[in-house]
């Protein structure tokens, strides 16, 4: 019984270190997801500050993440004309593009690379979900993104890990392409792929 008093206080004070806990990762979410729709409101105003006619531009994008090694926030793009399956529900008649947090989800695209991965953009994707996801629609059919990954690679996304995330964007009548900008080799690569993978759609 003497003990009582001492058990109720470590608890106590147990629970309220917990909730501090969860207020500051909340804080640091929050921190996040706001910074987060201040990269996809600049990409967006870029994108439609192009005329259309072939015109290119490019700039930085700040990282939503405090440390880069924790970043998991990417941006992806959808097309008009895609199956109304691999897009959110935000962007079923329109293009969008979006940035959204991939967190402990696995793989991000079958190995052929053409269909989206479900736990990207399924109806439980990070892309899908509102806490997650973050779209602007976009008036012109179609709309491509691409970048090199860790192993050479053509991927349809761009990781904003980086700081500072040096992007070019492109815009033709119908087709807008943003690629995270790299030497001309590799600018060549996500160039070619970009346009392959529109023409699947």
């Amino acid at each position: 019984m003497d003990s009582v008093p001492g058990i109720i206080i470590a608890v106590l004070c147990l629970l309220i270190l917990g909730g501090v806990v969860v207020l500051i990762w909340n804080a640091l979410m929050n921190d996040e997801y706001q910074r987060a729709q201040t990269a996809i409101n600049f990409i967006e105003n870029k994108m439609n500050a192009l005329k259309g006619n072939g015109e290119s531009t490019s700039f930085n994008v700040q990282s939503p993440c405090k440390k880069a090694d924790e970043c998991d926030w990417f941006i992806f793009s959808f097309s008009k004309k895609e199956p109304v399956g691999r897009k959110p529900e935000r962007c079923y008649f329109e293009s969008c593009i979006c940035i959204c947090k991939k967190g402990n989800t696995g793989q991000m695209y079958d190995s052929n690379k053409r269909m989206l991965h479900e736990n990207v953009y399924g109806k439980n994707g990070i892309c899908q979900d509102l806490k997650t996801g973050i779209c602007r629609k976009l008036d012109i059919e179609k709309v491509g993104v691409a970048s090199i990954d860790a192993s050479g690679s053509p991927v349809p996304y761009i990781s904003l890990r980086a700081p500072l995330v040096e992007l070019v964007m492109k815009k033709d009548k119908d087709f807008a392409q943003i690629y995270y900008h790299s030497d001309s080799t590799n600018e060549k690569i996500e160039l070619k792929y970009i346009e392959n993978q529109q023409a699947l759609i």
